[in-house]
């Protein structure tokens, strides 16, 4: 057979159906063969590949670091592997904007007289023709001050392919970090300097508009709405006195955006200290704002005081179009009634356009930390104070209903997780509640309605609940207690139903001693929802037969799941996570397949070289990591270095390995290995 007398499609659907066929004989790392190819740094670079970026179109972006003696550059390569342009001094993140353009986030740039330091850039660079010279204000979006830091809360791109740059840090004429959130066009970007008549700006210090959560993931504090217009989230915004007031702006996606904040046009609070549009989890700040299904959005602001001295909490609905003028209040918002009510809230938004407000902190008369989960309609919004005509909430203080954020389902539906409720005497036995997307779950959680642990600690939905493509679920209790202490379990729900009784070892995939965790990965998500609907679960602490803690990844089929103990029969296994975070990451990509990067994967007598894997999420699968799957570093003690990305087009994993000054591209096939395509 030759490749020229079968179509791209045709070849595609005969690889999978043999794909199939082999799969029950062979597992893919074991058959899978791998085609690496480098791309080689061009003559200067220091640290080729500190960040890699696949673009639509097919080219390559590719980031020099720098060192000592160099300001880096970012690179533009076509498929082939030549370079398109080199653009000097743009050193930073990496935005995808319009059809393949990006733009080159740098907040730490300065200009050629180094007399200004970390003035910041954002630059626009064409994604098929490249950039080629040095950054400045004739084609980058600049600082004019020290510490301005331009783009350093990241680049929110919009749904009609503009993009626009937050700059929390920057200094107004008069004052620090007011802050400023500037509109680009997606076809021409941005340049010159930072102002009022280009951008929404605060008109305090530290006002830090655009801020949003300086310990969260840029944008911090800009959320893209679906038809184009964005929200700009301000908590440090000061008004009449009131310090950290705070201020939440929708703005038009358009450029119209501009000049200060302020009443006339944001919702604001009132007492110093409210924060508006600043939130909390777990003690991480987080961001204040939910874009919805719909195109409306919620506002979630746990410090809010209702002029007094509590902090009380708001949970505001905005319509996405028409927006909300004036203070936060009682008489537009969810509000609590007790001191921190609302403090560690999360708002999860519904497929169904409809949204969910988790308040594990919520008190009920006298019980302190019973918890709610309540559900609000995405149209209407909630008003008023939560109870249990309206919520699901717990039954014993210390329940802590709601303390992850509901999983929204793809089918509208959603799953609250609330590990520290109590079952019966049993103190945090757990539960995790299936709730219709439509009306809501509302009364005291009891063990018939949900999925339960049965003894102290069992702490069942810890982590959380995982949605899977076709409405079902998977939840996950790594501490839930077995055979053993914390073996730990993940446990597969379908989707139209509840899934209601005890969690097992008969209807759950299980750890195999104790102190497994399983389903425990606290740099990363426990369970990978994968592309074509099934999953894998993922549990850092396994340990093998010799007792070694190595990590072990299990496949689990999206239609039906998987019930067994972990082996390394049927689980990847070998993902070391022994170093600080960030540690493991996963990305689930086209196809089906996913990524897991691992930088403290040791080869031979190199300590923590690192390796990023390319597996299939086809079917069960065993083995560890090796050249067949995975891009594997070679300097001891730089594998969290490791930069990549993916390419959905030609199926390729693009890993830059800057302590190597080389990019390398690798292409796993299981039955087409030998060049066939």
């Amino acid at each position: 057979m030759s490749s020229t007398n079968i179509s791209a499609v045709g070849l595609t659907r005969l690889r999978s159906i043999l794909f199939i066929a082999a799969s029950a004989a062979a597992t893919l790392p074991h058959g899978a063969v791998a085609g690496q190819r480098n791309i080689v740094a061009p003559p200067g670079s220091a640290t080729f590949g500190t960040r890699v970026t696949a673009l639509p179109n097919g080219n390559y972006v590719i980031v020099d670091g720098g060192d000592a003696d160099s300001d880096g550059a970012t690179y533009l390569y076509d498929a082939s592997g030549t370079m398109v342009s080199k653009l000097s001094g743009a050193v930073g993140d990496i935005y995808v904007v319009g059809e393949s353009n990006f733009v080159v986030c740098n907040p730490y740039w300065r200009d050629d007289t180094h007399v200004l330091n970390a003035q910041g850039a954002a630059t626009w660079v064409d994604g098929s023709l490249g950039l080629d010279g040095e950054v400045s204000a004739s084609n980058s979006l600049i600082g004019t001050r020290t510490s301005d830091m331009v783009c350093e809360g990241g680049v929110a791109v919009l749904a009609n392919g503009h993009y626009v740059v937050s700059s929390p840090y920057f200094n107004g004429d008069s004052a620090s970090a007011v802050g400023a959130a500037t509109w680009c066009d997606a076809d021409g970007g941005c340049s010159g300097t930072i102002s009022a008549d280009n951008s929404l700006i605060g008109s305090s210090g530290l006002d830090q508009v655009g801020g949003g959560s300086a310990s969260g993931q840029p944008p911090y504090g800009i959320r893209a709405l679906q038809d184009g217009d964005y929200v700009v989230s301000s908590p440090q915004w000061t008004r009449d006195g009131a310090v950290f007031a705070g201020a939440v702006t929708l703005c038009r996606g358009d450029g119209s955006c501009t000049g200060l904040v302020s009443t006339a046009n944001s919702l604001v609070g009132s007492t110093t200290y409210d924060s508006i549009g600043s939130s909390t989890f777990f003690g991480f700040s987080t961001s204040g704002i939910t874009i919805l299904a719909n195109g409306n959005f919620v506002v979630d602001s746990p410090y809010w005081h209702d002029g007094g001295d509590t902090h009380l909490g708001a949970v505001t609905w905005v319509d996405g179009h028409d927006g909300l003028l004036g203070e936060v209040s009682a008489d537009n918002s969810l509000i609590g009634t007790h001191g921190e009510d609302l403090n560690g809230t999360t708002v999860t938004a519904l497929t169904n356009g409809n949204y969910v407000i988790s308040s594990p902190g919520w008190d009920f008369g006298d019980l302190v930390d019973v918890g709610a989960a309540t559900w609000c309609d995405g149209s209407t919004g909630c008003r008023g104070t939560i109870g249990p005509a309206t919520s699901l909430i717990g039954s014993v203080a210390s329940d802590r209903v709601g303390s992850r954020p509901a999983a929204a389902l793809t089918d509208g539906n959603y799953v609250v997780a609330s590990p520290f409720w109590s079952n019966n005497g049993h103190a945090n036995a757990g539960a995790a509640t299936w709730c219709d997307g439509g009306h809501g779950c509302a009364g005291p959680l009891s063990g018939d309605d949900s999925l339960i642990g049965a003894t102290d600690w069992d702490l069942v939905g810890m982590d959380g609940a995982t949605p899977l493509r076709n409405g079902e679920y998977v939840v996950t209790s790594p501490s839930w207690n077995g055979s053993a202490p914390q073996i730990g379990a993940v446990t597969f729900c379908g989707g139209d139903t509840a899934c209601v009784g005890t969690v097992t070892a008969s209807n759950s995939l299980i750890g195999s001693s104790s102190g497994d965790f399983e389903g425990s990965t606290p740099s990363a998500p426990s369970v990978i929802a994968l592309t074509n609907g099934d999953y894998v679960a993922v549990s850092k602490f396994w340990e093998n037969d010799q007792g070694a803690a190595v990590g072990a990844m299990t496949w689990g089929d999206g239609g039906r799941g998987i019930v067994g103990t972990v082996s390394s029969a049927n689980s990847f296994t070998g993902i070391p996570d022994d170093g600080p975070v960030p540690g493991l990451q996963f990305a689930a990509v086209a196809g089906g397949s996913y990524i897991v990067r691992c930088p403290y994967w040791s080869e031979g007598d190199l300590s923590h070289v690192g390796a990023i894997a390319l597996l299939r999420g086809y079917g069960p699968q065993s083995g560890q990591i090796d050249a067949s799957n995975s891009v594997i570093g070679s300097v001891a003690e730089q594998g969290a270095s490791l930069s990549f990305d993916y390419d959905a087009a030609r199926d390729t994993l693009v890993v830059g390995k800057p302590m190597e000054n080389v990019v390398t591209l690798m292409q796993i096939d299981v039955l087409f290995g030998s060049g066939f395509d």
